[in-house]
């Protein structure tokens, strides 16, 4: 991964963390509304922002030459981690 990637995918997460904390603070405005769904819909699209962070990262961890084969695992292993994360948020989203 050259530098302009590592860079790329930085300004990727950049962008899903600012999304999904301003989804975060508008549907939490919203939820104090008698209506629970525009609050539920607002905060998907920050959920949404950053499962394809992870998706790209994914893809980036993945990368040959980039990082040697344990570094590559171990990588992988978080964002996996992160995505068991994501999709337990997305399924229980009113938890």
């Amino acid at each position: 991964m050259s530098s302009g990637a590592r860079l790329s995918l930085i300004r990727v997460w950049a962008a899903a963390v600012t999304t999904f904390l301003v989804t975060a603070w508008i549907s939490h405005t919203l939820n104090r509304r008698a209506l629970a769904m525009p609050s539920y819909w607002v905060g998907l699209v920050g959920l949404l922002a950053i499962g394809i962070a992870l998706i790209m990262s994914w893809r980036g961890a993945g990368d040959p030459g980039v990082h040697g084969p344990v570094t590559a695992g171990l990588l992988r292993g978080v964002v996996a981690i992160g995505a068991v994360l994501w999709l337990m948020a997305m399924v229980f989203p009113f938890l």
